[in-house]
């Protein structure tokens, strides 16, 4: 307990002090619009992966008991 509240102690005087935000000023945009990129395909492909084993797993039910498909 005494870990968060320190974490959370530090942020707070992060964001009430403006260093958090000065850091970030100093950021380039390409850089942090590359990590923003990397982190929504990262997320998409989660996406993409979960919906391509959801449908392969209904093929695979409905071909396996014809009976019970629609």
């Amino acid at each position: 307990m005494g870990a968060y509240l320190v974490a959370g102690t530090m942020v707070l005087l992060l964001g009430i002090t403006g260093v958090f935000d000065a850091f970030i000023k100093k950021i380039p945009q390409g850089i942090s619009a590359g990590l923003l990129a990397g982190v929504l395909l990262n997320f998409g492909w989660g996406v993409l992966a979960d919906a391509s084993m959801h449908g392969a797993h209904s093929q695979l039910s409905s071909s396996s008991t014809p009976e019970l498909a629609p």
